[in-house]
């Protein structure tokens, strides 16, 4: 890769930065260690898993009846994977979807399972709180052999999500 296509694709990292807070704990999802995966990969029980966006970029996308938690992505998700996706819009523009985010973090409200954070001082805020999941095991076990290659040959990308050697946030979805 080129020096610009490494800076892009750190910047990128950083920006779409998806956080995990701890699943399974209680409001917070469905839980892990209930769930096992059956010979086909789906869960049983479904697990459910609860996401926090900015915005739904599929609005107007829709065919009849159908939104965000109710279209053909959500309803494969949960008949082929048992994965039950149930999204919940903190909506507005960047500043509101930071504010609510904040205001999740320092109250005593439950965070989602996953949500994306975009700003570098929100990525070490939500470190910092202890209310995020360590993901070591997870991105050993779940991301996907050609992405491993590509942080293992620039380990940099994550250094702002990472603690005491522990990756705090995954700069990229791992599935």
């Amino acid at each position: 890769m080129r020096m610009r296509q490494v800076k892009a694709l750190a910047l990128v990292a950083v920006a779409s930065a998806m956080v995990l807070s701890g699943c399974g704990k209680s409001g917070g999802g469905g839980s892990t260690a209930a769930a096992t995966r059956n010979a086909d990969g789906k869960y049983d029980p479904v697990l459910t898993i609860h996401i926090a966006k900015q915005l739904d970029e599929n609005t107007g996308r829709y065919g009849d009846g159908e939104d965000i938690n109710k279209n053909p992505m959500t309803q494969m998700a949960e008949e082929k994977l048992g994965i039950k996706m149930e999204t919940t819009l903190l909506g507005g523009d960047a500043g509101n979807y930071d504010t609510k985010l904040r205001l999740a973090l320092t109250g005593s409200e439950e965070l989602p399972d996953v949500f994306p954070v975009y700003g570098t001082q929100m990525i070490a805020d939500m470190i910092e709180s202890g209310r995020v999941k360590e993901l070591n095991e997870d991105i050993e076990k779940y991301m996907p052999a050609r992405l491993k290659e590509v942080y293992d040959q620039y380990p940099s990308t994550y250094y702002p999500v990472t603690k005491d050697g522990k990756s705090m946030v995954s700069p990229v979805p791992l599935i």
